[in-house]
Order: structure tokens, then C-alpha cells, then sequence
């Protein structure tokens, strides 16, 4: 059945179970045009309102499952997500209740405009040039908070394994050929303090291999991402143009990264 929009404007009244908002984290717009979204559980497609959100209608006493989304040709990874927790009176639940939010996960081939800081590469087992390629790895562009003295985010923590499916990370995951990007929206609360200086933000790469038990590397806090000068000046190491995409891709071994 083809996917319809309401006509009524955007309400969560007791006729609808719950709605998700899928959003794209870069441009931050919501994404509803060439992606399919589903709901474990339930038998009616979901409609697509005025806002670009995903609603599915009550079915009963019926709560969703697994949600899972499926970003057909644009450049985002498939995605699982857990439902928000079911309430305890679905005639009285509130619209907050009712709402998932969803940030995509773009993939290497999303075109970062201008204000993101980003970088491209790829991440191979060893520095050989017929290395495999890590497939799966999760990928974190941590900045140096100077208040703190800490690395923002922090590694992945152990997640309980279930023995069932898991959701899918928060975080981009290096793709089949090792592929990845890498980004981050630089606006932290006060007191942080993101080291910037002359245009250029202190980062590094952290790679996270396993969900149950995780095994986190690092780029090291002098790599150097920045290519020489013109006139051969060694650049700063360590940081990358902040609000920018890096001009080169990087090529990293997962046996030259070091343990965090």
C-alpha cells in the first residue's frame, strides 16, 4: 500500500500510537523523500504528515517492535532503533511520549557543506596495501575540550548483549570497503572550551571495534592529518581546519592506532 499524507495538520491525538522523526544530522532537516520506515510488530503502513514525520496509527493495544530504516540510494546507513519505551495508558500518553527522533548515520559519500567539521577515509587492518578492511567499526571525531582537558565524545561503553538484536550505534560505522565519515557540529555548552587555534581544532580519530565487549583506538594526538605547505612548513599536527571538510582522505591501519 502506498505510503499517504495527512490532511489534518500535525497532531498526535489518541488515534495515533507514535510517531518518528528521522533527521538528517548534518543538514539537520528532517528526512522523509526516498527512505522506507517500519515497525516491527505492526500490520498498517505508517502515514507521513505535514512535518515530514512517520505515524502509525493505534492497532488495538499493540506497541511497535524493532524500527528499522532503510535509506534506499541516499548516502546514509541502514539504521535499527529501539521504540520509545511503551506507556503505561496508551489513551493518556502525551505527544513526547509518543515521538522517537532519529539522527541518520551519513556515509562516506554524503557532501558536507561549509560550517561541519569532517573528515574522509578509510580504515584497512595494517598499513599493507592488500590489507582487508575493518568493516563495522564504529567512528568518532573527538575534539579536545581545554576546560577539561577531555576528549569529547567519550569512547563507547559496554552495551549488555541480550542475545537478541541490537539497535544500531549512534555513532557512523566504517562501511564493507572500510569506508567512512566523520564529522561534528561544533557547539558545545559553556564551560567547554573546544581548542581552536588560528582556525585549526585539536581532534582525533577513535575507531571502536565489538558492542559487548569494546575495543576503542585512537589516532595519536600529533598525527598529522594537515599535508605540508607549499614551501615545505611542517603544519600543526593534531588538529584540522575547524568547520571545514579535511582536503584529504585519509588511509589508517587499525594496527598503527593506539589503545585508549
Amino acid at each position: 500500500m502506498p505510503l499517504q499524507r495527512l490532511a489534518a495538520p500535525d497532531e498526535l491525538t489518541r488515534k495515533v500510537l507514535f510517531a518518528v522523526d528521522v533527521v538528517d544530522p548534518i543538514a539537520l532537516s528532517s528526512v522523509w523523500r526516498g527512505i522506507t520506515v517500519n515497525a516491527a510488530g505492526l500490520a498498517a503502513p505508517p502515514i507521513i504528515n505535514h512535518s515530514g514525520r512517520w505515524v502509525w496509527r493505534r492497532e488495538g493495544d499493540l506497541w511497535p517492535g524493532m524500527i528499522s530504516i532503510d535509506p534506499g540510494s541516499l548516502p546514509f546507513a541502514q539504521q535499527l532503533c529501539l521504540p520509545p519505551p511503551r506507556p503505561a495508558d496508551l489513551d493518556k500518553a502525551t505527544p513526547a511520549q509518543r515521538l522517537l527522533r532519529v539522527m541518520l548515520r551519513p556515509g562516506s559519500s554524503y557532501d558536507v557543506a561549509d560550517g561541519v567539521t569532517a573528515i574522509r577515509g578509510w580504515l584497512c587492518e595494517t598499513s599493507d596495501e592488500d590489507s582487508p578492511p575493518v568493516v563495522g567499526a564504529r567512528v568518532q571525531l573527538a575534539w579536545l575540550d581545554h576546560h577539561s582537558d577531555a576528549w569529547v565524545p567519550p569512547k563507547p561503553q559496554p552495551e549488555p548483549d541480550g542475545g537478541g538484536q541490537l539497535p544500531s550505534p549512534a555513532e557512523p560505522e566504517t562501511d564493507v570497503n572500510g569506508e567512512f565519515l566523520a564529522f561534528i557540529r561544533l557547539n558545545p555548552p559553556k564551560p567547554a572550551q573546544p581548542d581552536v587555534a588560528n582556525g585549526l581544532l585539536a581532534v582525533r580519530l577513535q575507531f571502536t571495534r565489538g558492542r559487548s565487549a569494546p575495543e576503542t583506538r585512537a589516532t595519536a594526538d600529533d598525527f598529522p592529518f594537515l599535508e605540508p605547505g607549499a614551501a615545505g612548513n611542517p603544519p600543526p599536527k593534531g588538529r584540522i581546519p575547524e568547520g571545514r571538510v579535511l582536503a584529504r582522505d585519509l588511509r589508517l591501519a587499525w594496527a598503527d592506532l593506539a589503545a585508549i
